[in-house]
């Protein structure tokens, strides 16, 4: 999953940048959102989600996701 993987490495790169503190995300992937509020996704993402978690949890992030509906995101929209 493209959307989890663009989540991975904006962890990957700033986790240790924001080292204690909080942060919203906001994806527009309803998926994406989902499995990283509820901390569980279908099989074939979970790996993607545990590494997301394990960076989240090393760097002591609390994670908040936001969905946006596509077509509410003009942004996200004009991407893809």
């Amino acid at each position: 999953m493209q959307d989890l993987y663009a989540v991975e490495q904006l962890l990957q790169h700033w986790a240790s940048k924001w080292n204690g503190e909080g942060l919203v995300m906001h994806v527009d992937n309803q998926a994406v959102a989902h499995g990283i509020a509820n901390r569980i996704m279908r099989e074939a993402s979970m790996q993607g989600l545990r590494r997301c978690l394990l960076l989240a949890s090393k760097y002591d992030l609390e994670v908040k996701v936001l969905w946006v509906p596509t077509k509410e995101n003009a942004l996200a929209d004009a991407l893809s």
